[in-house]
């Protein structure tokens, strides 16, 4: 279950609270690469460098294009 909170920026007001469920093919990724990262020492430090090296140099819609993969849709 995903839990989306949209919050009005102002006033800290949310204004939008849905829940929808993760999909099974998205879930399985996630649980895969989880357990695989638990075992590698400092991961958090080297993700981290990894992922503002990435956004240096690609736009977000540029990764998206090369590296995305459809898992599914929000609710299935």
């Amino acid at each position: 279950m995903l839990t989306i909170v949209g919050i009005e920026s102002n006033t800290n007001i949310i204004q939008t609270l849905r829940w929808c469920n993760i999909p099974k093919k998205l879930h399985s990724t996630w649980i895969t690469n989880w357990s695989e990262v638990m075992e590698i020492k400092d991961y958090s430090k080297g993700y981290k460098k990894w992922i503002n090296d990435l956004h240096k140099r690609y736009s977000v819609l540029e990764l998206w294009d090369w590296y995305g993969k459809y898992s599914g849709k929000m609710g299935e």
